[in-house]
This record gives structure tokens, C-alpha cells and sequence, in this order.
């Protein structure tokens, strides 16, 4: 859903710029806006494409906090969301609006807003304990702990509140924005989520050991 809804916004951003082909059309903030906010969130996908792939050729690549990567999503979120909402806006009052003016605007607004929402969803829940959250490898959990009860196929865990009685865990199921860093995103509905207090004692128990 993801990849669908970021896809969706660049198209219909595009389709924002074509659609005011009058001279004066160049002035119009909407569509530059529209374009600056997708763009941004692409910027996001691109540095991490990038990142991975270097990673795959053997170089070292740095487990940065990710949340600069955070932050640019939200900003292309809102930018985006403003620009294809004002864009159905600027239809109030007109004689004769365009169907097609609208449908660009209500569809780019509730992809960009889901875009938004995904950044929004991802801050909530690393945000309740940023010192004790990230990620950790569900093959090593399952190492310190066979018996542990994990619905999890996915290589890595994203963690957060690692030093309370339950953890609280997501368990990516789609793709994931900025695996690379220390808080990957996994975009709403794209993860399994739970709590668990046995898996904060296996957490605690490892992390104990490794000292």
C-alpha cells in the first residue's frame, strides 16, 4: 500500500502541473508544492535505495538514528497535502468544475494524507521511549530463547520501550522505509504489533550477557 500511495502522489502531482497549462499557471504554488512534497518523500526511498545497495557490495554503511529520514516524510506528507487540497479548493465557486480538478485533488489528498499518517503512526510508537527502542534480529531472539513466541517470518523486529515490563514490537510485513537505520519505518498496515513481557526479559537477558 505503501509504494502504491507514494506512486499515486507523484503521478497525480504531475498530473497537477499539466493540468494548469495556462501562462499564469506558473504561478500557482499548488502544484510546485505538490511536486517539492513528493519529491521530498521520494528523496527518502531514493538515499535508502542507495544506502542498501551499497551495503550489498561490501562497503560499510553507519546505523544512523533515522530521524532526519522521519522527518523530510513528514514534511513531503504535509507539503503534498496542502497542495492537492488547496487544489480542490480553488474549484469552490466556479461555474462549471472540473471533475477531473477534483478527483486529483480528493484522491493526492488522501494519499498524501496516508503518507502523513504512516510518518505520525512510526513517531508514536518509537517516540514513548526513544532510548530504549530500535531494532534487534529475530534469529538471535530465538537463539537466546527456542521456546519464545514470536509472530514474526521477518528478519528483524523493530522494539520500542525495551526497559518496561512489555515490550511493545512490530514485525514488518511489506516494505520498510530506512532498514538501514536504527528506526526503520514500516508503513501502516504493513506490520504485524503486539506486546510481550517474556520477550522484554529475553531482550534484557541478552543485552546483559553481551557486556
Amino acid at each position: 500500500m505503501y509504494l502504491i500511495a507514494l506512486s499515486m502522489v507523484g503521478c497525480l502531482a504531475v498530473a497537477i502541473g499539466l493540468q494548469t497549462g495556462r501562462t499564469e499557471g506558473l504561478l500557482q504554488w499548488p502544484r510546485w508544492l505538490a511536486l517539492l512534497g513528493f519529491q521530498a518523500i521520494a528523496l527518502v526511498v531514493v538515499i535508502e535505495l542507495w544506502r542498501a545497495a551499497q551495503f550489498q557490495q561490501g562497503h560499510a554503511v553507519s546505523m544512523v538514528d533515522g530521524w532526519h529520514l522521519l522527518l523530510v516524510h513528514a514534511m513531503g506528507g504535509v507539503a503534498s497535502l496542502i497542495a492537492f487540497a488547496r487544489f480542490v479548493w480553488d474549484e469552490r465557486g466556479v461555474v462549471h468544475p472540473s471533475t477531473v480538478r477534483i478527483g486529483t485533488g480528493v484522491v493526492g489528498s488522501g494519499m498524501a494524507a496516508y503518507l502523513l499518517f504512516v510518518a505520525v503512526d512510526h513517531a508514536l510508537f518509537y517516540h514513548s521511549d526513544r532510548a530504549h527502542s530500535g531494532t534487534v534480529s529475530t534469529r538471535w531472539l530465538r537463539e537466546l530463547d527456542p521456546d519464545l513466541e514470536l509472530d514474526c517470518s521477518d528478519a528483524t523486529l523493530l522494539v520500542a520501550r525495551t526497559n518496561a515490563d512489555a515490550v511493545q514490537w512490530r514485525c514488518p510485513t511489506g516494505w520498510v522505509v530506512g532498514g538501514l537505520t536504527a528506526t526503520p519505518i514500516a508503513p501502516w498496515p504493513e506490520y504485524k504489533s503486539g506486546e510481550s513481557a517474556r520477550l522484554g526479559q529475553v531482550l534484557r537477558r541478552g543485552l546483559r550477557d553481551a557486556r
